[in-house]
């Protein structure tokens, strides 16, 4: 998996994983880390690279997962529906998560960290991708943050741990509207 780094540190006391969104690349959030840098001191920012190249992005790009184009459909049919809307989606995002939950293995490994001390951060496709992720991994990450993201809330996904969550979203969103967070937290609450 390919991704950079923002900053070396030899010891970190946390790592922060940045997922980027649809069509972007590892490159695109590290810059944001520097405006946590002062929350989490002492951590390593990462962002990876999405495993696969964007179907319908003539730039190019990566993507978590497939959309083919769908992203004009309402949040409920991304929320809770996504199988039915969506039917090639979920062989990609269960391999993303496969190939992540590996990175992220290796990289608490080699840093000799646990899953608490991880923060999980990403953009829309990527806040999706975070969240999934972080309530797939067995024990609770630190944190997730997912900024213009959503939940699926499928049944696709077998829930191992609750981390702390915050959904971030503007209210002017031409791509991921803010009702997909408003369904999203609502979706998370039943949950548990």
């Amino acid at each position: 998996m390919e991704f950079v780094n923002a900053g070396e540190l030899d010891h970190p006391k946390k790592i922060f994983l940045w997922l980027h969104g649809y069509g972007s690349n590892k490159d695109d959030l590290i810059g944001l880390s520097e405006y946590f840098a002062d929350l989490y001191p002492d951590t390593l920012f990462i962002s990876v690279d999405a495993p696969f190249e964007c179907d319908d992005n003539p730039w190019g790009g990566r993507q978590w997962f497939s959309t083919m184009s769908k992203a004009t459909l309402s949040p409920d049919h991304w929320i809770g529906h996504a199988e039915e809307h969506f039917p090639d989606l979920f062989g990609q995002l269960n391999e993303s998560r496969g190939i992540l939950k590996e990175f992220v293995e290796t990289q608490l490994r080699i840093y000799g960290l646990t899953e608490s001390d991880l923060i999980i951060g990403g953009f829309s496709q990527g806040a999706a991708m975070s969240i999934d992720l972080g309530l797939s991994l067995s024990k609770p990450v630190d944190a997730v943050i997912a900024f213009s993201g959503w939940f699926f809330a499928d049944s696709y996904l077998d829930i191992q741990s609750k981390p702390r969550m915050i959904l971030c979203h503007g209210e002017s969103d031409p791509v991921v509207p803010v009702e997909a967070v408003k369904l999203s937290q609502t979706a998370l609450k039943v949950k548990g």
